[in-house]
């Protein structure tokens, strides 16, 4: 046998191959009691790997400080923007769970030229009124991205409600 030390395979699957290849009869359920013997469990990946500093890292630090103090003095917001993942838009399978009597049919796979399109959220915050809000840009054409400019969000946050009043 080999000293595999990992496997993608599932339970049955590796039920299946003892049966058909070393004429194993074992059950799906006996399979994950071994293998949570030998302690074995799913796992994702755990990220804990530094690529390092970079060296200009101190100095970037240093501009963003120096560019705060600057906006501060003249009244224009420090806003920090994030986008996270993006989205297809479409029957697509979600890792979320909600309380519901049926699921939701969707598609086996998910092909990004089947959305309907690529949803891209933006994170906009402004350090200095403690506000912000979430804007959720959408690309229609496959293959293009939704890009929202710097001055663009400014326009935004600056025709954006008081915290409280308007923005969840």
């Amino acid at each position: 046998m080999s000293k595999r030390r990992w496997t993608h395979q599932t339970a049955q699957k590796i039920a299946d191959i003892l049966d058909s290849e070393r004429n194993i009869k074992i059950s799906a359920t006996v399979v994950r009691h071994l293998l949570y013997k030998m302690n074995y469990s799913l796992k994702s990946n755990k990220k804990c790997l530094s690529s390092g500093n970079s060296p200009d890292r101190d100095s970037q630090f240093g501009i963003i400080k120096e560019l705060r103090k600057q906006f501060t003095r003249t009244g224009d917001p420090i806003i920090s923007i994030d986008t996270k993942k993006k989205e297809l838009i479409g029957l697509f399978e979600n890792s979320g769970k909600i309380w519901c009597q049926q699921a939701s049919k969707v598609k086996d796979h998910d092909f990004r030229s089947e959305a309907d399109g690529i949803a891209v959220p933006y994170g906009i915050y402004d350090t200095v009124k403690n506000s912000g809000l979430l804007v959720v840009g959408e690309s229609a054409g496959i293959g293009k991205e939704f890009h929202l400019h710097p001055s663009t969000l400014l326009l935004i946050m600056r025709r954006a409600p008081a915290p409280g009043q308007g923005f969840i």
